[in-house]
């Protein structure tokens, strides 16, 4: 009889954990297109959006094995936050998109961070060549805009990266799910 409840027991921690998964795995998805409405609307990712993603991470694989890999993940994390903080510096990301994309390399770890870097730079060059794009064929044209739009037009004004860093967090989605 204890062989039984405790396979019950075990089964119903098994559920649980994947329950708690799933959810860590939907606030990350969430999160990932509620910073891409925000930079495409903004150019601004709101500060908070990053935290929830580690956040979320962190909660998602409440197994034995979440400390190591807590380790493991953190490091491609960190080393992104490193390369992003030199891409701030040059200018060549925002603050915001550096914290994003740090976060989401949380989510990658080493095993799947090639992906989502390959992923994240041809989105932002679709991303980006279609801000040219734009620019080029409504800069002659007068028309009242949206506030999002007129800024997205100005070519002063940078790209929404962070649209293509979720783009390409976005991807991972299906295969995040109950594994880690």
């Amino acid at each position: 009889m204890a062989g039984r409840v405790l396979s019950a027991g075990a089964k119903r921690r098994e559920r649980v954990i994947e329950a708690i998964n799933l959810g860590a795995v939907a606030v990350f998805a969430l999160a990932l297109v509620a910073a891409a409405v925000s930079d495409v609307g903004r150019l601004e990712i709101p500060n908070v959006l990053p935290i929830i993603i580690a956040a979320a991470f962190v909660l998602a694989y409440p197994d034995a094995d979440w400390l190591a890999r807590l380790e493991r993940h953190a490091s491609a994390g960190v080393v992104l936050l490193m390369a992003g903080l030199i891409c701030f510096r040059f200018s060549l990301l925002g603050g915001g998109d550096v914290k994003l994309i740090a976060a989401c390399g949380l989510w990658t770890g080493w095993q799947h961070l090639p992906a989502f870097l390959l992923t994240t730079v041809l989105f932002g060059g679709v991303v980006s060549l279609g801000i040219v794009v734009v620019r080029l064929i409504l800069r002659n044209h007068p028309f009242e805009r949206p506030a999002f739009l007129a800024r997205l037009v100005r070519t002063n004004t940078g790209v929404p990266y962070g649209l293509a860093i979720a783009a390409a967090g976005l991807l991972l989605v299906p295969g995040l799910i109950g594994t880690g």
